[in-house]
């Protein structure tokens, strides 16, 4: 059965439907051990059974928080007769979840024992790396860090709040939090389709007949291959020849005889 513990690494190398973690060697999937000139594999996979793959959409339990780093232990998914398994626990980092955000929010997103809808970004050799940018990714149900008992979500300031001790804390809630059938539907769209996040590139820069446009100036091509530069703002072009020479920089102001 996936996650069974095969063999130690010491013992075999680990060949298909295996992986390494925490040096013992484990089942990926659900079938029969075969092993073959010391390496030990699974044969015949079950096809209902596979393991989570990247672009899904996985919910899990925030175990442990370490300064910029949350770890979260997944469950599995099962669509109908169909069972994603979560071979290995998952991780989110917080300078990955900052890109876009901004200063004034604070760092911290998440606390160790919310339950989190996020997206597999990459599949690691010993863990799943998740991402939650997406207006339906976060936290999805959290408890009170004073009492214990659920907190409730704000609709006015997009904060959370204890009925109990009316503490408000701040989490990166999902736009389904509490929703257990909206949470159950993202879930199986991404397992049937699973979709990966697609990072934006840098643009290319713009080309119009002979000029070739740049976010700090534009540059001529001559006749002969020559390219002179002409600044995108007044006095840029002086800047920039001045820092070249910083000799000359120091006698401008005097520091030399």
């Amino acid at each position: 059965m996936p996650g069974d513990v095969l063999a130690t690494e010491e013992e075999y190398i680990p060949g298909m439907n295996a992986y390494v973690e925490n040096g013992h060697i484990y089942a990926a999937v659900e079938g029969t051990v075969s092993v073959e000139g010391g390496v030990i594999s699974v044969r015949n996979p079950k096809k209902n059974v596979t393991p989570i793959k990247e672009g899904m959409y996985v919910i899990g339990l925030i175990t442990d928080d370490i300064r910029t780093v949350q770890f979260v232990k997944l469950d599995d998914i099962v669509v109908g007769d169909k069972r994603f398994v979560a071979v290995k626990n998952g991780k989110i980092v917080a300078k990955r979840r900052s890109e876009g955000m901004s200063s004034r929010q604070p760092l911290k997103e998440f606390a160790a024992g919310d339950v989190v809808l996020a997206r597999v970004d990459s599949d690691r050799e010993d863990t799943y790396e998740l991402d939650t940018f997406g207006r339906e990714l976060g936290v999805v149900n959290a408890n009170c860090s004073l009492c214990g008992r659920p907190l409730r979500y704000m609709e006015n300031d997009g904060k959370l709040r204890c009925d109990a001790c009316k503490r408000s804390e701040y989490r990166h809630t999902s736009a389904y939090y509490g929703d257990i059938e909206k949470i159950a539907e993202e879930i199986k769209q991404h397992a049937l389709s699973p979709v990966k996040r697609q990072r934006p590139s840098r643009p290319p820069f713009r080309r119009t007949g002979g000029f070739h446009d740049s976010p700090r100036g534009r540059f001529e091509e001559g006749r002969e291959g020559h390219r002179s530069f002409r600044p995108r703002f007044e006095g840029a072009g002086d800047r920039r020849r001045e820092t070249r020479n910083p000799g000359e920089r120091r006698e401008k102001r005097g520091e030399f005889e």
